[in-house]
């Protein structure tokens, strides 16, 4: 990159709008005609990542004492037992979603799009971004704990809402924390991949190229913002209008209705989360080519056996 052209070596113009186009026809390719095996393991992504972008961690509220009781657990060992059993499921579920943030990537840049045809060698990979995650949740809910003696508000999962109200300070912190982890899905997790780093050097290199084009990095992140909200805004219409009718169809039985709702909801956010990928990748590659990842995917019509997308991934994998 020289003085008198700052775009060489990033290519030309704004890469937030050049990558919306292409990353809708990619979207578009991968999941038209239909096929309900990439359509439900992009659900599965979804619902084990925690939705299509952000700070995913999964705000599952805890049963309190008296739901156990009347499941007929009313001893303490027996809520400690079941909260701990809750709690261990919802760690496996977060690990996964965290490589699956790298499988993802290896079937949308190579193909084909598949649950664990790489997940033994994301692994190391994924638990680093899973303790990353874990410190931004830990400082979220610390800057709430702090807000505290300000607020009259009890800290717990169920007060969260509360004190995003309550507390300015809350809703900063979980904005910017937010953001952190959607530039991470979006750039740092391809650089990690490119690069074979771990989630730190990821972010300086993402730094770099950020600090390098201000002008492309502005216009990243306010777009990336304004599809998020946007996103989101539609996603929980079209959730909530899906659940009701869900319980609906099945007559408000729960043994039917929750699990269709959670298939639903995973189904509906499939495409978003294939196009917001899609974006992240295409971003990067216009931020540094010797990072773009997709070039290297065959087009959507040629289709190709595990073997040869196996043998196109090699160099990826580390």
């Amino acid at each position: 990159m020289t003085a008198t052209d700052p775009f060489q070596g990033m290519g030309a113009g704004i890469h937030a709008f050049k990558a919306f186009d292409s990353a809708f026809e990619r979207t578009r390719s991968l999941l038209w005609p239909f096929n309900w095996g990439v359509w439900l393991r992009l659900a599965v992504f979804v619902l084990c990542i925690g939705g299509f972008g952000g700070l995913s961690l999964n705000l599952i509220s805890l049963p309190n004492p008296e739901d156990l009781a009347n499941a007929g657990i009313a001893s303490s060992f027996g809520h400690l037992a079941y909260i701990g059993i809750f709690l261990a499921i919802l760690l496996i579920i977060r690990v996964i979603g965290a490589v699956f943030h790298f499988v993802l990537v290896d079937g949308l840049t190579v193909g084909p799009v598949t649950l664990f045809w790489t997940f033994d060698v994301r692994v190391r990979k994924g638990l680093r971004l899973f303790l990353f995650e874990v410190l931004l949740g830990g400082a979220l809910l610390g800057v709430g704990a702090l807000t505290l003696g300000l607020y009259d508000v009890s800290l717990s999962l169920e007060t969260i809402p509360e004190l995003f109200a309550a507390s300015p300070p809350f809703l900063i912190a979980a904005f910017l924390l937010w953001f952190v982890m959607v530039v991470t899905i979006d750039l740092v997790v391809p650089v990690m991949i490119t690069d074979d780093c771990g989630v730190l050097a990821g972010w300086r290199t993402v730094l770099g190229l950020g600090a390098a084009d201000p002008g492309n990095t502005s216009a990243y992140l306010l777009t990336r913002t304004l599809l998020a909200v946007a996103a989101d805004l539609i996603v929980t219409v079209l959730v909530l209008a899906a659940t009701l009718f869900s319980f609906h169809i099945t007559f408000y039985i729960e043994f039917f209705a929750i699990p269709l709702a959670f298939l639903a909801a995973g189904l509906i956010q499939a495409p978003f989360l294939a196009f917001f990928r899609y974006y992240g990748l295409l971003v990067l590659g216009s931020f540094s080519p010797e990072r773009a990842l997709l070039p290297s995917r065959q087009s959507s019509e040629s289709a190709h056996g595990v073997e040869d997308a196996e043998a196109l991934l090699v160099p990826q994998v580390r």
